[in-house]
């Protein structure tokens, strides 16, 4: 084996080399040193760079004066390696998180009171099914409208403040819990001193409170057979007809003027 490097780099991954024929019993070094030689001329017209070892393998037999043929290798022992193909990079798509802002729902306060949302039952005290009671220099500071609500219990004082769509629910819990709700004012929101005045007007002393029977017959109307409206023997938990709350107050309600501070009325 002959072993030899040079500074060449072939071009092409095999080649073929075509040599005249071996007929004389010559020396087969002396023949291997020629064909490598030959190689590395042929080799010397490519581009620079790797280092190839060069192996010729004899033929069988070579003593014996018959044809041989040669087996020579390239083999590439270093040099530069083809640059490597860029990797292509991505870029990563960053999708911003989304935060859900959180909704806060405002506590409104009516003067001199607190309101409060909507208790469990079980929690509930019975002090709490009553009101704080105003101080006259408070009333004078308040309209009809917001004595009436300022005279409630603090838990029946949120259904001021709450959307429409939420009152019927919560009048419903607030009236498990014991509290009288006066559903025309409270849930349906109407106005608290004409609401009174028109109850009044038509002979009502009290109204059903939630979850209670309504009046089958009005004031003053008899039907055999079905009870008569008794306006001095409500029951339990009825909504008294009374005006009394706008008394002490700044009288301007915005249905209802000429209210008397004193007595609660309308002034004629």
């Amino acid at each position: 084996m002959i072993n030899s490097t040079s500074g060449t780099q072939s071009t092409r991954a095999a080649a073929t080399f075509d040599f005249p024929s071996t007929t004389s019993t010559g020396s087969v070094d002396s023949f291997a040193q020629q064909l490598m030689t030959a190689i590395e001329g042929y080799l010397s017209n490519s581009s620079k760079g790797s280092q190839l070892e060069i192996d010729i393998q004899g033929p069988q037999g070579q003593n014996s004066g018959d044809n041989g043929q040669f087996v020579v290798t390239l083999t590439n022992t270093g040099g530069n390696s083809p640059a490597a193909t860029a990797a292509t990079t991505t870029p990563a798509t960053v999708t911003p998180a989304v935060t859900t802002p959180t909704v806060s729902t405002p506590v409104t306060t009516t003067p001199g009171n607190t309101a409060s949302t909507v208790a469990d039952a079980s929690a509930t005290p019975k002090s709490a099914l009553t009101a704080t009671p105003l101080t006259a220099a408070e009333l004078a500071n308040m309209t009809p409208d917001e004595a009436y609500w300022a005279q409630q219990p603090p838990a029946v004082q949120a259904l001021q403040y709450m959307p429409e769509d939420q009152r019927a629910a919560a009048g419903q819990a607030l009236a498990d819990q014991g509290y009288s709700i006066d559903v025309p004012i409270m849930v349906w929101g109407w106005d608290p001193m004409s609401t009174m005045i028109q109850r009044q007007i038509d002979g009502y002393a009290w109204v059903p409170a939630a979850q209670q029977s309504g009046v089958q017959n009005g004031p003053g109307l008899n039907v055999p057979g079905s009870p008569s409206y008794d306006p001095d023997n409500p029951p339990a938990g009825a909504i008294p007809v009374s005006t009394a709350f706008a008394i002490g107050t700044n009288g301007q309600d915005p249905w209802i003027h000429n209210i008397n501070t004193t007595t609660g009325t309308v002034n004629s």
